[in-house]
């Protein structure tokens, strides 16, 4: 749903294309952040239901990006999720004491990042299966009717 707005920030662009495609499927309001600075002046002008962090960017890491966003007004509950290569429980544990509320592996497997979505934003979260099949009844319909023309 547009009602639910997410930012993504990573330092690759094309890691930011990929997670803003995956989660195209959920209409979401979704803004991209090349560096923690620029995440930071984002939140600043815009409030966000979710943060997806990478944790390893150059300059502002994710763990400094994500205590500066938690110092932010309307921030301090704002779930930040970690986006990492580095998926171990020793990691997990490092995300969680740093301000993280959650934490993806890279790449991004689809099933967890449905799990995570119904976590965090739960009820105003769009299903991409019944859009999916709403979609596909819509143009069925359509393509009936246009029979009977």
């Amino acid at each position: 749903m547009e009602n639910v707005r997410v930012l993504i920030v990573d330092d690759s662009p094309v890691n930011l294309q990929v997670a803003a495609g995956l989660l195209e499927p959920y209409h979401m309001a979704v803004d991209l952040a090349a560096s923690g600075a620029e995440a930071i002046e984002l939140a600043k002008k815009n409030f966000y239901d979710l943060v997806m962090l990478d944790h390893m960017m150059p300059e502002m890491d994710g763990v400094e990006t994500a205590e500066r966003l938690r110092a932010l007004p309307d921030y301090g509950r704002v779930p930040i999720v970690a986006l990492t290569a580095n998926a171990t429980n020793t990691a997990r544990k490092m995300f969680l004491e740093n301000g993280f509320d959650d934490f993806l592996a890279k790449p991004i497997n689809l099933l967890q990042l449905d799990l995570l979505l119904k976590k965090w934003v739960g009820s105003r979260l769009s299903d991409p299966v019944a859009v999916a099949a709403a979609r596909y009844e819509r143009r069925r319909r359509i393509a009936l009717l246009q029979s009977f023309a």
